[in-house]
């Protein structure tokens, strides 16, 4: 089936993903890992309601304790799954796809990503058999607002930012949820652009790293003269940077960037860049006094690297950045 992927399960909605495939993908994925408590969180997508109804049914059919997070981005959901140390996770979302698009990023305890290799395959496997025995006992939902929670733990990462002019196109999308109220207390001086969550992405896709979905942004920094602006994905993950003078900013450059910064504390610490970065990458790390890591693309392998090494941080030419101290997660 098409739909599973490497590091991910993802199709068009109703054609490829729809609630019946919901439903098993939550049994099968009960039924797999065996977790106690879930936690489950949605996009903006106008099918992810109904999928995650239809999600949360399978688990409860399999006696898992569901955690609805409600509307989140997906660093929010893995804040969650660490906050309230469930035993595994679902986020129903299609991250930067287009709108027709939508899926589920599968987690283990702490967030760690499930892959193809380490579960997506025999999730697949379990929802062709079709064999599911329900448990004795039908699981339970609860409901959680970690909203202000999740504003004060990424505002105790932020240094000194009071005054900075930055324009924020949150693409419709997620970050439209968190990044208003973050910036806010920060002091940062913020204009949002496409600030409303809607999930038929009526200005541009929910993809930063497409040249069209940017020049909004880029007009809107040069007209106001901002320091810096930030374009977001679907589920906010992903991260575009546009400098003072309208420019994009690479992922690698951004990477190189936030290296500089950690090192000027943390001597003699890992950096991992992906190979598809810029020579001057690993020549920043090293001239900051850092360990530079090269490594394959992908942010399950990425993650998994980080852990087995104890490396401090990661970026992504795609715009995904890792930290040690945000549980190896975006």
């Amino acid at each position: 089936m098409t739909i599973f992927k490497a590091y991910d399960i993802r199709g068009k909605y109703p054609d490829e993903v729809d609630e019946r495939i919901a439903d098993k993908i939550g049994k099968a994925f009960a039924a797999l890992f065996k977790p106690r408590v879930i936690v489950v969180g949605s996009d903006m997508r106008l099918s992810s309601d109904s999928l995650s109804e239809s999600l949360i049914n399978g688990l409860k059919n399999q006696g898992v304790k569901v955690v609805n997070v409600g509307l989140v981005s997906t660093p929010m959901f893995y804040y969650a799954v660490n906050k309230l140390s469930a035993d595994a996770g679902v986020m129903v979302t299609a991250s930067h796809n287009p709108k027709e698009y939508n899926g589920f990023k599968l987690v283990k305890k702490g967030a760690e990503p499930v892959n193809y290799d380490n579960g997506i395959m025999q999730v697949e496997k379990l929802v062709q058999e079709n064999n599911f025995k329900g448990a004795k006992k039908a699981g339970t939902v609860t409901d959680a607002d970690l909203l202000d929670d999740y504003v004060k733990y990424v505002e105790s990462f932020a240094d000194n930012v009071k005054g900075l002019k930055i324009v924020v196109d949150c693409g419709n999308g997620m970050a439209g949820k968190t990044i208003k109220k973050l910036l806010s207390n920060l002091g940062v001086d913020s204009v949002f652009l496409f600030d409303e969550l809607d999930g038929s992405f009526p200005n541009h896709d929910a993809n930063p790293f497409d040249e069209r979905n940017t020049k909004f942004l880029q007009k809107k920094v040069l007209e106001l003269k901002s320091d810096a602006g930030f374009a977001f994905d679907g589920d906010a993950d992903r991260l575009l940077l546009v400098d003072e003078k309208g420019e994009r900013v690479g992922g690698d450059t951004t990477t190189a960037v936030i290296a500089r910064k950690i090192l000027a504390n943390h001597k003699g610490e890992k950096i991992l860049f992906d190979l598809r970065s810029s020579k001057c990458v690993p020549e920043i790390i090293k001239n900051d006094n850092g360990v530079p890591v090269i490594s394959r693309v992908g942010h399950s392998f990425i993650k998994q690297r980080m852990r087995d090494e104890n490396i401090i941080f990661a970026g992504e030419l795609s715009g995904h950045y890792y930290f040690r101290d945000n549980f190896y997660c975006d």
